[in-house]
């Protein structure tokens, strides 16, 4: 409470951590018992959202699946203005023009990885991982383009997640698949800020798993390769 009438002094006062701004003389004991509980309240509802957003944090940086936060906002202004220009069938346009999809993926930036990520892509430290996202290595068997192009249909759309598996490589380039979710955190539906893609390693499986196809077509080749032979054992007796 305060005899300083002036906009400046309310404005300081909040700026100092004041929740309200009341002058003397003006009001009677209710005004005055009415904005010490709104104060509260708010008060309560700030100290309850640190609370939130420090157990968040905590579950963020300690959760053992790689956990990447994206801001995907420049990529929803281009859609946007795409819109604009009137594009209606936005997979019909990315299909035919597959240098914008390329183009959209420079405008994604990376806000925040926890250390699982970090271990993931054999990264040094978050500071590799922050900022723009990796280059796409010239691989024809990346899928990773694919997927980017599926989400970024997703936001024309107005979708919010995505899961499937990505063959990609870390930063030591060294192949790795990985089973991700895209999900838009919520309360960034329309900007599209805030996103969060959880991967997991899969690697192993994988790489068994092609290991037991290639096993698999080398037995039907020996047998192929067997009653080949068997056959002209017949036709010689």
């Amino acid at each position: 409470m305060t005899g300083l009438d002036d906009e400046a002094t309310a404005l300081e006062a909040v700026r100092h951590g004041a929740q309200d701004f009341l002058l003397k003389g003006h009001g009677d004991c209710r005004v005055l018992t009415r904005a010490i509980r709104y104060a509260m309240e708010r008060w309560r509802s700030a100290t309850a959202l640190q609370d939130s957003e420090r157990r968040y944090r905590g579950l963020f940086e300690n959760s053992p699946i790689s956990i990447w936060e994206e801001d995907f906002s420049a990529v929803k202004a281009h859609i946007d203005r795409l819109r604009g220009s009137g594009v209606e069938d936005f997979r019909a346009y990315f299909e035919a023009h597959p240098q914008e999809v390329t183009g959209l993926w420079s405008l994604v930036k990376v806000t925040d990885v926890n250390q699982a990520a970090t271990t993931q892509y054999d990264a040094r430290n978050k500071a590799e991982l922050l900022g723009d996202l990796p280059p796409l290595l010239p691989d024809l068997e990346s899928n990773a383009l694919h997927w980017f192009q599926e989400e970024v249909n997703l936001i024309a759309e107005g979708g919010t997640s995505l899961q499937g598996e990505l063959a990609t490589r870390d930063l030591a380039g060294d192949r790795i698949h990985l089973a991700f979710r895209w999900s838009v955190m919520p309360g960034f539906e329309v900007p599209y800020s805030k996103v969060l893609v959880s991967t997991i390693d899969i690697t192993e499986r994988v790489e068994a798993d092609q290991e037991v196809l290639w096993r698999n077509e080398q037995l039907v080749r020996l047998n192929r390769i067997h009653q080949a032979l068997g056959s002209t054992l017949d036709i010689e007796q």
